[in-house]
């Protein structure tokens, strides 16, 4: 028997080469052919890992999506290039999982059992917000379970399934543009009454926690599963969850734990998840999903987690903006000084959204226009109206479904003049190179009047005036 492995990645190089690293500490041999399919990655590391042979196997291959698809195209494009080279059955893998020594004997074993089958290595334990099973055990056997679905993280199966299964449920989801290709399959397949066998105990482990392919398990989900991993750092938990600005201003603070050696998992609120984008190195998370106390004003250790409290406000402390945010460098075992360092970090540009962005506003290339900006806090609050008087096009700035404050730099990048309040916005105009002949920025809180909790934080890389 021919086995085939496809492994899908996108970004976060990371968690790549902990599950590389794994397939170098399994049993993986030359009866395997291995495939890593790359959906266009933005970040060098992980082209440059893709590329660097640091899999131990002379059987494996790379191919790279023509354009951005999401992970549907990839098990479609995988699948095909394996089955064509002749796999009799093809396990699927994520980028952001790894395996234990005995994976590929344990899995053929199972395949061998049950021809024809789904077969997964991934036994997730996940609950959904009601407390149920997402994937509940149907019945125990000694060395599988049976459940009527399952995670797409892990799957086998031979040509002949996933022809009827697995590739139109992925068909599916390009078409629509949303949904979850595995969620369909398995619908499909249960309804014909075959359960999916699941191995017991797992042998496939999920580390991410959420990843750019829309997964949302929970570290460690397959608690039967003993993980083959040296790295003993203990993963860093930011509970910063409210505030975009108070989210920009940590980012120094997440990535000295990065270079560290940490994984960093960040619980924000849903609304803010979608600058993981931005930030592929950090793994941001609905805070629903993490049982921690966000109330906390301590640090808390314990089974490898350390969980960072930095949600101090001002009137918890009883001090000004200004104290309440150098104590969360504080909280972060950092130096108020690193401050001065913070306009060192990048955050990964999304062009394309920039560009519909700025056509959806019905702005073109040369055209003189101001934005103002009195969005605070995720939402619209009354301060005194920002009566502006020009012949130029306003844009005034807003939340709009589908892109974050980030996709707004070209806008604001190009515009002749920026009014804002004093907010997040600030941060992300002290990284820009911009066009504006000035940036003023208007007084939103009484105890901003003598201007310290605002000046702190700019220099004199623009034009700056304070109203």
């Amino acid at each position: 028997m021919k086995l085939g492995l496809l492994i899908t990645t996108y970004n976060r190089p990371d968690y790549l080469e902990r599950c590389l690293a794994s397939l170098n500490y399994s049993d993986l041999n030359s009866d395997v052919e291995v495939l890593i399919v790359d959906d266009c990655s933005t970040d060098k590391k992980t082209i440059e890992l893709i590329e660097s042979g640091y899999l131990e196997s002379n059987f494996y291959s790379v191919m790279y999506n023509q354009k951005k698809s999401g992970i549907s195209q990839s098990i479609i494009t995988g699948y095909n290039h394996l089955f064509a080279n002749g796999c009799d059955v093809v396990i699927n893998l994520d980028g952001d999982a790894v395996v234990c020594e005995d994976f590929f004997s344990k899995m053929q074993l199972l395949i061998e059992q049950f021809p024809g089958r789904i077969i997964t290595g991934f036994n997730s334990l996940v609950t959904n917000s009601l407390g149920k099973a997402r994937h509940p055990i149907l019945k125990s056997f000694a060395n599988y379970h049976t459940k009527k679905s399952c995670g797409g993280i892990n799957m086998a199966m031979n040509e002949a399934t996933f022809r009827k299964y697995i590739e139109p449920a992925c068909q599916q989801v390009l078409k629509d543009g949303k949904g979850n290709w595995d969620e369909l399959a398995c619908k499909a397949y249960s309804a014909t009454g075959m359960d999916i066998i699941v191995s017991n105990p797992s042998i496939v482990q999920h580390i991410g926690l959420k990843s750019a392919m829309g997964h949302h398990e929970r570290p460690c989900v397959a608690t039967d599963f003993k993980y083959c991993d040296n790295d003993t750092k203990d993963i860093i938990v930011m509970n910063q969850f409210a505030g975009l600005g108070d989210i920009l201003f940590c980012i120094k603070i997440a990535n000295d734990f990065i270079e560290d050696g940490h994984r960093v998992i960040w619980a924000v609120d849903s609304q803010f998840i979608n600058i993981q984008k931005h930030f592929p190195d950090i793994t941001f998370v609905d805070k629903k999903l993490l049982s921690i106390d966000y109330n906390s004003q301590v640090e808390v250790k314990g089974n490898g987690f350390r969980v960072i409290p930095m949600r101090w406000s001002q009137n918890i402390m009883k001090v000004t903006l200004r104290e309440c945010m150098k104590s969360k460098y504080a909280l972060g075992t950092n130096d108020w000084n690193a401050w001065k360092e913070w306009r060192d970090f990048e955050w990964v540009r999304d062009e394309k959204s920039e560009d519909l962005l700025f056509s959806m506003l019905g702005l073109d290339d040369g055209q003189e226009y101001i934005v103002v900006n009195t969005a605070y806090k995720t939402q619209i609050r009354t301060i005194p109206p920002i009566a502006i008087e020009s012949n130029c096009k306003i844009i005034n700035m807003e939340i709009i479904d589908g892109f974050t404050l980030l996709d707004w730099y070209k806008v604001l990048q190009n515009a002749k003049q920026i009014h804002t309040v004093s907010t997040s916005i600030i941060y992300m105009l002290e990284k820009m190179e911009l066009n504006a002949e000035a940036v003023c920025i208007y007084i939103r809180k009484p105890e901003e009047q003598d201007l310290k909790n605002v000046d702190y934080i700019l220099t004199d890389k623009h034009k700056y005036i304070l109203e």
